[in-house]
């Protein structure tokens, strides 16, 4: 699965190329998130990931002493997740950036509700990484544009911290030990339409993405027993709402400001430098 989403990604990124190479060559000013050829550009980002929702699926189970189970695992969702991110860009073509990011991911959790009760599980830091391109498919002298760009974006072996449920009882608490991997990765893709306002660049467009979770965790009980837990899910909601401005503060300087609805709740503040 791994290599057949990071070979989507490359065909998307050599298409996109190929478009952006042949959408002309007036000599306007890139989009949101773009570079003037042979430019390069550092940043710092924080997200605030409030909510991204999932199919119900099934949650089985293999216990110590040779038995199995399955259930329903519903209304899985992963909410309140920070990612810090740092940047690095550059402008390919006047007309095509590309991206890459590293940081961490913090403070997020996993909600599911199963069969005895709703469950909620504490996330471990994790590093994330990822990789982009922008592409400026048209722009008018008036300032009008419009971009298109893919993003791949991923974490793998994110810990659990504990497990607790509504009626209060945690693993924690019942000395359980909780070895947890969750695997998540998302592909994106979008197309926004800008305006240039001086130094201003408002923009709003449509997205649609594709992500994956996978979890597997290990509850080992003080009396030597143990339970293993699995489910994979995908994303419920795929097409959404992106918007956002970005500001420039002095000369290579600029301040953004970003969100993303329906697809997942999403809130974020960037800080970047062109070079």
């Amino acid at each position: 699965m791994r290599m057949k989403s990071l070979s989507m990604l490359v065909v998307m990124l050599l298409v996109l190329g190929a478009g952006a190479a042949l959408a002309g060559q007036e000599a306007q000013a890139p989009g949101p998130g773009m570079l003037p050829a042979g430019k390069w550009q550092v940043g710092l980002a924080s997200t605030w990931q409030i909510s991204e929702r999932f199919q119900d699926t099934i949650e089985t189970s293999h216990e110590s002493d040779g038995s199995s189970g399955s259930g329903d695992s519903r209304n899985l969702k992963i909410r309140d997740d920070r990612l810090h991110l740092a940047s690095v860009s550059y402008g390919l073509h006047r007309r095509l950036t590309l991206t890459a990011r590293a940081g961490l991911a913090e403070g997020g959790k996993i909600a599911e509700t199963l069969s005895n009760g709703q469950w909620e599980a504490k996330l471990k830091p994790v590093f994330v990484w990822g990789l982009g391109a922008r592409g400026l498919l048209w722009e008018h002298q008036n300032g009008l544009g419009l971009t298109a760009g893919l993003s791949y974006l991923r974490y793998d072996d994110r810990g659990i911290d504990y497990w607790h449920a509504t009626d209060g009882w945690t693993t924690d608490q019942s000395h359980y030990g909780v070895d947890a991997k969750v695997d998540y990765w998302r592909v994106e893709a979008n197309a926004l339409a800008h305006w240039r306002l001086g130094r201003f660049l408002p923009f709003l467009g449509l997205g649609y993405a594709y992500s994956e979770i996978k979890d597997t965790d290990t509850w080992s009980r003080p009396d030597g027993t143990w339970s293993r837990y699995e489910f994979e899910s995908k994303n419920r909601d795929r097409w959404g709402l992106l918007g956002g401005l970005q500001a420039e503060l002095c000369q290579g300087l600029s301040l953004g400001l970003n969100f993303a609805y329906f697809v997942r709740e999403e809130l974020g503040l960037s800080l970047t430098w062109d070079f």
